[in-house]
């Protein structure tokens, strides 16, 4: 439940622009042990205040990460085509199109 906790924490700090209190929650989440949902849950996060940020370079890992552990549905389907588009946008078409598949 802390862990959880820490990840809807950082999501608030995104949220409301503390980006140096998200960035410290995304530090401590990093170095906690993390059950499949709450690393999922943290790599969204991750992502999605990086993406705020514009260091599309961070984004990219942390959907790469996430998509293993979510479930064939629409939420996945739109993770894959960001991952492929930020592939695409960084030269790499051959492994944009395997996300696109």
């Amino acid at each position: 439940a802390k862990n959880l906790a820490l990840v809807w924490l950082m999501r608030t700090y995104t949220e409301t622009q503390e980006y140096t209190f998200a960035r410290s929650a995304e530090e401590a989440l990093k170095r906690r042990k993390l059950d499949k949902q709450t690393r999922l849950a943290y790599l969204l996060t991750k992502a999605h205040l990086h993406a705020r940020l514009r260091e599309w370079e961070e984004v990219l890992p942390a959907v790469e990460q996430a998509i293993p552990l979510m479930r064939k549905n629409y939420q996945r389907a739109r993770m894959e085509f960001l991952a492929g588009q930020l592939r695409q946008d960084s030269g790499q078409d051959t492994k944009a199109y395997e996300h696109y598949k």
